[in-house]
Parts: structure tokens; sequence; C-alpha cells
């Protein structure tokens, strides 16, 4: 029986089982942490808050906009440096596009309550005689 003295399973084995993580866990949380930096589109916001001034486009447009995840052209981004994963690695955009939902959901309900309380306060002003 061959025996491997302690000191080599401390310094060869363990760590080499300490960086032998799943990949899909790991491009998992990249993706999500990478779309937290740069997922940047701000059309959710604009969008709801144009739409608070029709009840029909209050109604119908902001649960469409905040519950449908965002599109596949619209996650790319130049500046990320790990944008070709997008396409190659599908743990890395499932991360990816979770995040960039989580993000669209707060933008399109900011924009919903910063316009809708913003109308408010408009049209409850009393009128100048």
């Amino acid at each position: 029986m061959i025996r491997i003295p302690l000191i080599l399973i401390l310094f060869i084995v363990l760590p080499a089982g300490i960086y032998a993580q799943t990949d899909s866990t790991d491009y998992y949380r990249k993706g999500r942490e990478d779309a937290k930096v740069y997922y940047t589109k701000d059309s959710p916001f604009w969008w709801t808050a144009a739409s608070v001034i029709t009840i029909y486009g209050t109604v119908i447009f902001t649960p469409l906009e905040t519950f449908i995840p965002p599109r596949k052209k619209n996650l790319n981004n130049p500046d990320n440096p790990n944008n070709g994963l997008l396409e190659t690695n599908e743990q890395y955009f499932k991360g990816y596009r979770k995040e960039a939902h989580r993000k669209k959901k707060v933008k399109t309900l900011s924009g919903f309550i910063i316009s809708a309380v913003t109308l408010s306060i408009i049209l409850s002003m009393p009128p100048k005689e």
C-alpha cells in the first residue's frame, strides 16, 4: 500500500479540490455580476413614465414591460469584456439575463412610481384664478 505524506495532501490535493468547483455555478454567478455593471438599458424607465399619461398604457404596458425578460439583442454591451460568453456559455447567459431582468423590473417600476406621483401632484394643484 502506498502511503502519501499528510503534507502532500494538504498542499497539493486540497487546494486542487477547492478550485475544482463546477463551472456552471461560476459562470452563472459571473453572468449576474456582469449584468449588474454592464446592462444599462434605460428605455423601460422612460417608456413606463410616458405610458402613465394614458390609463391604457399604464394598465397594459407596465405589467408587460415588468414580466417579459429583456430580449437577447438588448443584452449585448461592447464594454463587457465577457460579452462573447453570452453566445457561447448557457449558464453565463442565464445568469446575465436573470440579473438584467431584475434591473429591468426595478427601472420599470421606478418609472411608473415617479411619473404617477408627478402626474398626481400636477393634477391635484388648484387652478390659478
